[in-house]
């Protein structure tokens, strides 16, 4: 075939790989993918579009010859076509390369409908602490479906508590955020135990702070303060007073930090073990 390169050619190497796609099909077959490549990029060699269009319709159902198609759409300008093809793919559960293809035309032609369906799609399927998309779909929604879609999405969140207070910020329920924070304080002090869940919890509470930032900004750091010293009256080994510094570091700043341990060590004299893991100079070397 590398030899023969003219229309004429190949016109005919085209008909005889079409010829064993037909055959294959006849035959009830897997097409050799092979065939379905070769065909395509026959149908390119001699700028047939007509001919690609027809091709790729009757062999639409192959993965990579869909993603062959809407490669060469985008670059010969057949948006239409091509946005026709990702659509098709999304809503049978396509890839998110797909989508994120669909996403662009969409954008570049202010398709805002099928956009807002897409992006509502994608917030569905993989609802993430990172919130992607949800800053776009905000201003393409109307303020009272904004608010309807976030709290179908916190009622869905169920154990994931993060998830559920960075949902209850989009829409302003601050009391929302604080009763979570607070169960899953009480939760933690109920059941502390190990260094996986002192992290969780630092990680919430300073969530908590910085979604009640502009309305409380106190709130979360001195729940997590009182937190701390509930915990502290009863007595502690070695490895728990090093669990509860990390904590502490968490949700406070550098100074915040030293000043808050500085006051449990002078509340609890007599025990050694935690003079050792919050004494400043102690704290300070962790934190460098």
């Amino acid at each position: 075939m590398k030899n023969y390169t003219s229309p004429e050619e190949r016109s005919i190497q085209l008909q005889t790989v079409l010829s064993c796609i037909k055959k294959s099909k006849s035959k009830r077959k897997p097409i050799p993918y092979g065939y379905l490549k070769t065909a395509f990029e026959l149908l390119l060699s001699l700028d047939n579009r007509k001919g690609l269009k027809e091709f790729f319709e009757k062999n639409s159902t192959d993965r990579d010859l869909r993603e062959r198609m809407v490669k060469w759409c985008l670059e010969h300008k057949e948006e239409d076509y091509a946005q026709k093809i990702l659509l098709e793919d999304v809503r049978n559960g396509g890839s998110i390369r797909s989508s994120d293809e669909l996403n662009k035309i969409l954008r570049r032609k202010n398709e805002t409908d099928l956009l807002k369906e897409e992006l509502l799609r994608r917030v569905q399927d993989n609802l993430k602490l990172e919130f992607t998309f949800f800053s776009e779909l905000r201003e393409l929604l109307p303020e009272a479906q904004w608010k309807s879609v976030v709290e179908e999405y916190i009622s869905q969140t169920g154990s994931y508590r993060s998830l559920r207070m960075k949902l209850c910020g989009e829409i302003g329920e601050e009391n929302k955020i604080k009763e979570i924070i607070e169960k899953q304080v009480e939760n933690f002090a109920g059941s502390f135990c190990d260094k996986y869940s002192s992290v969780d919890i630092a990680s919430q509470l300073a969530l908590a702070e910085k979604l009640l930032k502009k309305t409380d900004p106190e709130y979360a750091k001195n729940l997590g303060k009182q937190m701390v010293k509930t915990l502290l009256r009863n007595p502690w080994k070695r490895g728990g007073y090093e669990a509860l510094r990390q904590i502490v570091n968490g949700f406070l700043s550098a100074s915040e930090t030293k000043e808050f341990l500085e006051e449990l060590v002078k509340t609890y004299p007599t025990r050694q073990a935690m003079r050792e893991e919050f004494g400043c100079r102690r704290s300070e070397r962790i934190r460098r």
